[in-house]
């Protein structure tokens, strides 16, 4: 399961980022339609979310003890995920001209208090076993 999830996301950091490389390269995302915007917020997301999952998964295992590794790589990939769909929301509002700071602050605290409930439902369940 740990190479099927690390497999994954070095695919999704290759389609994103080819994606990313054919829409800069050869399409004017300012003068288009509305469909390469999104294809572009969707290639920066699969982006993030892949290369976050593979850099916060190999500083967990240098940092941490050998015993829990696929504990490490499922928070890694949530907490990878989460942060991708926070910056792809970031640059969604930022398109449409309707980002400001309490905008920011608030999608922000979101994300972080629901990084903190699976924290602490993790937690529950390590101590329960």
């Amino acid at each position: 399961m740990k190479r099927a999830l690390l497999f994954l996301n070095v695919i999704s950091l290759i389609i994103g980022s080819s994606s990313l490389a054919y829409l800069i390269a050869y399409i004017d995302v300012s003068k288009v339609s509305y469909i390469y915007v999104w294809w572009f917020i969707g290639s920066f997301v699969l982006v993030v979310w892949g290369l976050f999952a593979i850099i916060l998964y190999f500083i967990r295992v240098i940092f941490s003890d050998r015993s829990k590794h696929y504990l490490l790589l499922i928070r890694s990939e949530r907490q990878a995920l989460l942060l991708a769909l926070l910056s792809g929301v970031h640059l969604s509002l930022q398109g449409f001209m309707i980002w400001n700071l309490f905008s920011a602050i608030f999608l922000t605290l979101i994300v972080v208090i629901l990084e903190s409930y699976f924290l602490a439902q993790e937690n529950d369940v390590i101590k329960v076993n």
